[in-house]
């Protein structure tokens, strides 16, 4: 059975032609994890950022503006800047059933981007706190309203007296220097009975834009492995309980953005965990 009740229909899960992946082979996943999975379902704010990611890619003399920008800054200061490839994960219906007695309080969403995602879940909560390293995104970001803490948690802890309710770590670990240390440092910052989503596209291809150049995380994840059950237990249990978290939920969303002249939606197929500080649940 789905979060909704009903039965798995892999049709209702396609959008003109594309494919969205919710569901995993239970079979392939370990015990406790596999009683853990909550499958979602395509809604209507997923089948709308597809259709309108299909009927309006980004055109031609977007891209030349992009390529120039991309010479001088990196890709995300660049989108940015030109306000480019708009995202989407989760629906504020999927933030509320994967957060399920979580709600109310304060959120940390760490590495928000354009603050888009973040939109999705902030109706949630009482207060939204955001991270943000490129200058051009945290522009956006003031403009929504939200509040922001002008840090890199992967170098550094939260500031004193800083807690949350609610953290999220949406696609940030594979793109991070040091994305263990990043874990550590939420973790210290959750409050008691607090919770983390953290989700990671799967199969891993950790890397992080420094500028105009591409480097590999000082921190090694694991490498990729051959399904996305395999790789969603590799995170759950050489990266999340290594830094002491438990993964109480476990999901999976299609991790989608509007594409170009070459490709209408970029697609990436995420693990979603919810986790909390093992012996804290």
């Amino acid at each position: 059975m789905t979060a909704d009740g009903q039965k798995p229909n892999p049709m209702r899960n396609v959008v003109e032609g594309v494919a969205l992946p919710y569901g995993c082979d239970r079979s392939a996943l370990p015990e406790p994890l596999g009683q853990r999975f909550v499958e979602l379902a395509c809604d209507q704010a997923t089948v709308s950022f597809v259709r309108q990611a299909l009927a309006r890619p980004h055109g031609a003399l977007r891209m030349a503006g992009y390529r120039l920008l991309r010479t001088l800054v990196s890709d995300y200061d660049a989108y940015g800047v030109l306000g480019m490839y708009p995202m989407h994960l989760l629906s504020e219906a999927q933030f509320r059933t994967l957060l399920e007695g979580s709600i109310g309080g304060r959120l940390l969403d760490v590495g928000a981007g354009s603050g888009r995602v973040t939109a999705q879940a902030a109706p949630l909560f009482d207060t939204v706190t955001v991270t943000e390293t490129s200058r051009a995104l945290t522009r956006s970001l003031r403009r929504r309203g939200y509040r922001l803490l002008e840090c890199d948690l992967g170098l550094q802890p939260l500031p004193a007296g800083e807690r949350f309710d609610v953290m999220l770590c949406l696609n940030v670990l594979d793109r991070c220097l040091r994305p263990r240390s990043l874990l550590r440092h939420l973790g210290a910052g959750l409050e008691p009975g607090g919770r983390l989503l953290v989700s990671v596209p799967l199969p891993l291809r950790p890397h992080v834009h420094i500028g105009r150049h591409t480097v590999d995380p000082d921190e090694p994840l694991p490498a990729a492995a051959p399904s996305w059950e395999a790789g969603a237990v590799s995170v759950a249990d050489e990266v999340l309980a290594a830094e002491g978290l438990e993964v109480l939920r476990l999901s999976r969303a299609p991790y989608l953005s509007w594409g170009d002249t070459e490709r209408r939606l970029h697609q990436l197929d995420a693990a979603l965990f919810v986790c909390a500080l093992r012996g804290a649940v």
